[in-house]
């Protein structure tokens, strides 16, 4: 009763919400809310059930740990953040061109924790900044040391001119035994937004 009356209420603060956006806002943001509410009905969010949800994301400049954040209060999911050995540098320039390297070399970032058990999970909220029209090299490094096929993948980002679309099906393309979500995306200058629209 407890799982069943948690969904039911999802559903509802989900629907209440959904009401306040446009229509473009609307369709990004949809999948993520259903998602959510399905799986606290059907795996439940109390004490006494493990969750079967995980939110995993890599942010740089904290932007993307604000919507992870948001997820994980909304959905009661696991959560975990994608540290580097090797940090990014702190300024912009120097950042984008390190990731330009590790693109055109492609040789991807090592992690501090990038193998995972994901076998206790139904769905994972992934989350990332995009670099380059794509998702941030770290989350190559979190793909290739982990197997999503057959998970419930849902993917989130923040970005400064677009992206979302092309990270999308790449992801797909990298792993395409996954069940992929249409994925939610928020621009830098709307990051304020997240606490309505997750």
């Amino acid at each position: 009763m407890i799982q069943e009356a948690r969904g039911i209420f999802m559903l509802r603060a989900f629907f209440q919400k959904l009401s306040l956006f446009q229509n473009e806002d609307k369709m990004n943001f949809c999948k993520i809310g259903i998602v959510a509410a399905f799986s606290a009905l059907l795996f439940g969010c109390s004490e006494e059930t493990k969750t079967r949800s995980v939110v995993v994301y890599f942010s740089q400049t904290g932007t993307t740990k604000t919507v992870a954040e948001e997820i994980q209060k909304n959905t009661g999911a696991d959560m975990v953040e994608l540290g580097l050995e090797n940090p990014y540098p702190s300024t912009y320039d120097s950042t984008i061109q390190r990731a330009k390297r590790e693109r055109e070399s492609k040789r991807w970032p090592e992690l501090l924790q990038a193998k995972m058990n994901l076998a206790n999970y139904d769905t994972v909220f992934l989350g990332y900044p995009i670099m380059f029209g794509t998702f941030a090299p770290p989350i190559y490094t979190f793909l290739d040391s982990n197997d999503l096929n057959g998970k419930v993948v849902v993917p989130f980002c923040t970005y400064g001119s677009g992206g979302l679309k092309n990270s999308a099906e790449e992801l797909k393309r990298l792993v395409p035994g996954m069940k992929l979500v249409k994925p939610y995306g928020i621009a830098h200058k709307r990051i304020s937004k997240a606490p309505e629209e997750v």
